[in-house]
């Protein structure tokens, strides 16, 4: 059973600080796992600071993302763009992070991220931890709309009955 936890933090940096310590342990976990990062602002100060000291961690690490913006992956805009210092750290394995290919069409950038998502649940990693962001006007993954078949496709592979 999934847990969701709602925590509110009197400050910016005891967000920071909550934040870089659960990364931290789901980073350092043992076995086959991914973890998804989310974009925007509010991680940025928490990836960099992990870089900075990074926990242990084994190679069956995975990375994904929760969402991405469709630009080039070298945009400041991108999300795998500005996590990069905490990928770089990491030193993982290329096909240990899955991201989203924005060279490709966004039809077959969503078709390419469903199958590379399904074969690697199909190999048994579970997502151990994955972070949401939410704007100020209250907007989270705001780019996919819930209503097409893709993403329908999508949450299916990601999140099974």
């Amino acid at each position: 059973m999934t847990t969701l936890t709602t925590r509110r933090f009197d400050t910016r940096e005891a967000l920071d600080s909550a934040l870089e310590e659960r990364l931290a342990q789901a980073i350092a976990a043992a076995g086959p796992r991914a973890i998804m990062l989310s974009g925007g602002h509010t991680p940025l100060p928490a990836y960099r600071a992990l870089a900075s000291r990074l926990p242990p961690h084994d190679e069956r690490l995975h990375v994904l993302f929760t969402d991405e913006r469709y630009v080039p992956r070298d945009s400041e805009a991108s999300n795998y763009h500005q996590s990069r210092p905490l990928l770089d750290a990491l030193a993982l394995a290329p096909g240990s992070i899955l991201r989203v290919r924005t060279e490709l069409s966004l039809d077959e950038a969503a078709a390419d991220y469903e199958r590379a998502l399904a074969r690697l649940l199909e190999a048994g990693v579970r997502v151990s931890l994955g972070l949401l962001g939410l704007g100020a006007d209250g907007h989270t993954a705001s780019r996919v709309h819930v209503g097409t078949s893709r993403f329908r496709s999508i949450a299916r592979t990601a999140c099974p009955p």
